[in-house]
């Protein structure tokens, strides 16, 4: 086990001890495996989602890491299950681990801004982009995959995302957005939750991503 991310878990425990506005969120996620596999890729999303079900079966704050998981404890959610399924599909079952550009929950990320703000000021934003720096430095994987294109401009500047490698098209606009982060490409694709998607624009996202 990672030892360093270890440290990281905790680090961001006591961080959120220590912000008590944190506590708002019913959860944090940070290093956590989509499988038992070597880590391949990052998936990070913009922040987790927290659906009714969270509050319903586990009492927060709690966390999504490789040292606890509340899904694994109280039973996985629907939400959750179907993640992993797309996650497991557009990986190709490779290894990956999650994690969160911002690391605490929310409903959505208009309910996240009413909490926290908007993320570009947000003193917490630094905090999570060494985090992850971290998880980078540790698995150094074949690409950090962010599932939405929505946010994708403000992530990039959040994270200094410099360099444009390509830009895959889809059969209505774009599909895929190819970037370097350091050495590392990242890879920000149409949200998989499906309902955008056209007709053969996942199976070209899966290749893409295979294809790395």
């Amino acid at each position: 086990m990672p030892d360093k991310l270890i440290e990281n878990i905790k680090r961001i425990r006591e961080y959120t001890e220590n912000n008590p506005e944190l506590k708002r969120s019913h959860h944090f996620t940070y290093d956590l495996p989509a499988n038992d596999k070597p880590v391949e890729f990052v998936v990070m999303g913009i922040n987790p989602g927290e659906p009714k079900w969270d509050w319903d079966h586990c009492q927060g704050p709690t966390e999504e890491t490789r040292l606890f998981d509340f899904q694994e404890k109280f039973g996985r959610s629907p939400a959750s299950k179907r993640w992993y399924k797309k996650v497991d599909f557009y990986l190709s079952g490779r290894g990956a681990v999650m994690t969160e550009c911002f690391f605490w929950s929310s409903k959505d990320v208009d309910t996240l801004e009413e909490l926290y703000g908007p993320l570009e000021n947000s003193t917490h934003i630094e905090f999570c982009k060494a985090m992850n720096d971290d998880i980078l430095d540790r698995y150094k994987p074949r690409a950090i995959v962010f599932p939405g294109l929505r946010y994708y401009e403000r992530v990039r500047q959040l994270y200094g995302i410099g360099e444009h490698v390509k830009t895959v098209p889809g059969s209505k606009g774009r599909l895929i957005e190819h970037y370097k982060y350091g050495a590392t490409p990242w890879v920000f694709t149409k949200h998989w939750s499906g309902a955008w998607m056209e007709k053969g624009e996942p199976d070209q996202i899966r290749d893409y991503l295979a294809g790395l």
